[in-house]
């Protein structure tokens, strides 16, 4: 459920929660700090989400939902669309780098990675909500573009995880997860070269 979507109440919790765990980190927020910011009692957070984790699960689900509805949506309208898959596929890209610098998904994202060790649940509950759901759809495409003929792809699982890291794996790492501006130019420059490499590789031949 997005944070929109909830009510008034909880909305004020999950924000509040946000913002002290990305500003404290998960070991480090107080659940007295985040009750004060979010105006109730903490008898209230406590009565909504039990314990601290499942608070922060809330917020990552919260926060991600709408992010991942948006995506797939893209995904879906670009992948369906054949008649330049290389221009599609540079659109991805662009749409894609511009979702992971959200401020607010970076910093809770570099978080997690911070508390994986510690507290692998909640790594996993990110990738459930995130990329969890979005290399599922890239691969189901790839495999319908295969079976047109557009690609020939014959690990599609494979060549979608190969296309991510290509269009966005090294914005990743030159931004820090975000941390990190990195200028549009140069990151349209990655993107196009990335498609370029992945067409190479798999464009279907005549």
């Amino acid at each position: 459920m997005s944070v929109e979507t909830l009510p008034a109440k909880r909305q004020s919790i999950v924000r509040a929660a946000a913002q002290v765990f990305v500003r404290e980190g998960f070991v480090g927020a107080s659940v007295d700090v985040i009750a004060t910011e979010a105006g109730v009692s903490k008898q209230t957070i406590y009565n909504y989400y039990r314990d601290k984790e499942n608070l922060f699960l809330s917020v990552i689900d919260a926060m991600l939902q709408p992010v991942a509805e948006q995506f797939l949506a893209v995904l879906d309208e670009i992948l369906l669309d054949e008649a330049d898959l290389a221009a599609g596929l540079v659109r991805l890209g662009r749409e894609w780098t511009a979702l992971l610098a959200r401020e607010d998904l970076a910093a809770l994202r570099r978080l997690i990675v911070g508390e994986a060790t510690r507290y692998p649940q909640l790594l996993a509950a990110w990738q459930n909500a995130g990329p969890g759901l979005a290399q599922p759809k890239l691969t189901a495409h790839l495999t319908r573009l295969a079976g047109r003929g557009v690609l020939a792809v014959p690990d599609p699982e494979r060549a979608a995880n190969q296309l991510t890291s290509l269009l966005i794996g090294e914005v990743q790492t030159m931004s820090l997860f975000g941390a990190v501006d990195v200028p549009a130019r140069r990151v349209d420059d990655i993107v196009t070269s990335g498609v370029q490499v992945f067409l190479r590789a798999y464009k279907a031949t005549d």
